[in-house]
């Protein structure tokens, strides 16, 4: 759900994206507006099937903003996160963070081990750099 901390806290964050875009280079950041604030660059989407990325969070040890106490309630809290991130982002930025076509590589995870994705995601970079 929206509230007055979520416009500070990403007024904060895109600045900071904004002003490393301009100064810097040779970096990786990770971040759902990133391909925005940083145009000049290799711009890598990875993308996964939300129950595959809900079930995947729900196993972590480690606790998250989307956790909930079921596979599916984790499910539920990652949909909500999405559609409010989406809101916000059209509201502040008229874009959809979401949007694949403005990515240069989108990857799909979802069946793919962790050495598969890094394997293909430094093979693309090596061909552009």
């Amino acid at each position: 759900q929206y509230n007055a901390l979520d416009e500070d806290t990403d007024t904060q964050v895109d600045d900071f994206q904004r002003k490393l875009g301009k100064k810097g280079d040779d970096f990786v950041i990770e971040g759902r507006l990133s391909f925005h604030f940083v145009p000049d660059s290799l711009k890598i989407y990875f993308d996964c099937d939300l129950m595959t990325a809900a079930e995947r969070i729900f196993k972590t040890s480690r606790t998250t903003e989307d956790k909930g106490r079921t596979a599916k309630e984790t499910y539920d809290n990652l949909k909500a996160r999405i559609d409010g991130d989406r809101e916000r982002y059209r509201r502040y930025y008229d874009l959809d963070a979401y949007d694949r076509s403005k990515f240069d590589f989108v990857i799909d995870t979802t069946r793919l081990s962790l050495d598969e994705v890094r394997n293909k995601v430094l093979d693309f970079v090596k061909k552009r750099i």
